[in-house]
């Protein structure tokens, strides 16, 4: 799911901008796996059900909110990672919710601190499983050829069908947001969790 050239010395840029200022607030040492802030205490907030699965419905590429902020979190936290993108053009074939500005590829080269920061993404906390990804309202995870599901979460991580262009998802992780975690309506922005009658 990588861009085009341009895009990423685009990315290039914003993980520089991402590292001046994980400089000043003091990120963590390179290859550590940090916990996600957020801006809501996440400790006291209630968790929000697990995401559905909302596959792209129209063509919309402009960068939703949600997935901007989110992005920006996690180069600020790990500033040796790379932004790969999280528009696609409405020309390119298929379905992808980076059509409608709600999925990011985090380009990563230390799968040790990449799994890290995805098992603390997918940990339990307050009796919730995947309490980070239900707050934030990931809906998918894809990365080194393997996929978690939110609308599938009891499987845990299943194989993920690879083809030559993704390369497996092994030098970048996809995440995929629900229509309000790309909105930042979910309790990871506004203390408020969503609800969709599940779990």
């Amino acid at each position: 799911m990588r861009e085009t050239t341009l895009g990423r010395r685009v990315g290039r840029i914003l993980v520089g901008a991402g590292l001046a200022a994980a400089l000043t607030i003091g990120a963590p040492p390179v290859g550590e796996a940090a916990p996600l802030p957020s801006a809501k205490d996440r400790g006291r907030a209630p968790i929000d059900d697990l995401a559905p699965y909302q596959p792209q419905r129209r063509c919309d590429p402009h960068p939703k909110p949600g997935v901007v902020a989110f992005r920006n979190r996690v180069l600020r936290a790990y500033p040796s990672t790379s932004d790969y993108g999280i528009s696609r053009s409405c020309g390119v074939s298929g379905t992808s919710e980076h059509k409608e500005g709600r999925a990011w590829d985090w380009g990563v080269h230390d799968k040790s601190a990449t799994k890290k920061f995805l098992k603390s993404l997918l940990a339990r906390k307050r009796g919730k499983k995947n309490a980070d990804a239900r707050r934030y309202g990931i809906m998918y995870i894809i990365y080194n050829g393997r996929i978690w599901r939110s609308y599938g979460d009891k499987r845990g991580w299943d194989d993920y069908e690879c083809s030559g262009v993704t390369l497996c998802h092994r030098d970048h992780v996809h995440f995929s947001f629900s229509a309000e975690g790309a909105l930042m309506r979910t309790s990871a922005w506004d203390g408020t969790p969503v609800r969709y009658g599940g779990d």
